[in-house]
């Protein structure tokens, strides 16, 4: 896993050093506002770019000194454990967001 910090769409510093996995998740914590590349490895990488801004939440928008971000949606579905029985598998999810027909 890589966590780059970018500028302009340059890499400009490495932040890998605080992002840990923590029970399944990937945790990214005291990141200055600015602009990030997250990078997964494996046999289907994963990238994906956070952006970090200091402000007040309004109306679904956090309003920043220097750029108003939008506050997207809720968190991500997790697995979080998979066990198997003889006659059935139980999957743990995190952060679901029931809706009909989903139980």
């Amino acid at each position: 896993m890589s966590l780059l910090e970018t500028r302009s769409g340059t890499f400009v510093a490495d932040r890998s050093a605080i992002a840990v996995v923590r029970d399944g998740f990937i945790v990214v914590e005291g990141l200055p506002p600015g602009d990030y590349s997250l990078q997964l490895r494996g046999k289907q990488p994963v990238s994906m770019d956070l952006r970090i801004s200091a402000g007040k939440a309004v109306a679904g928008w956090l309003l920043g000194t220097h750029r108003q971000l939008e506050l997207k949606g809720s968190k991500m579905l997790q697995i979080t454990a998979v066990t198997t029985e003889a006659d059935f598998v139980t999957v743990k999810l995190a952060n679901i967001n029931p809706s009909p027909g989903f139980t």
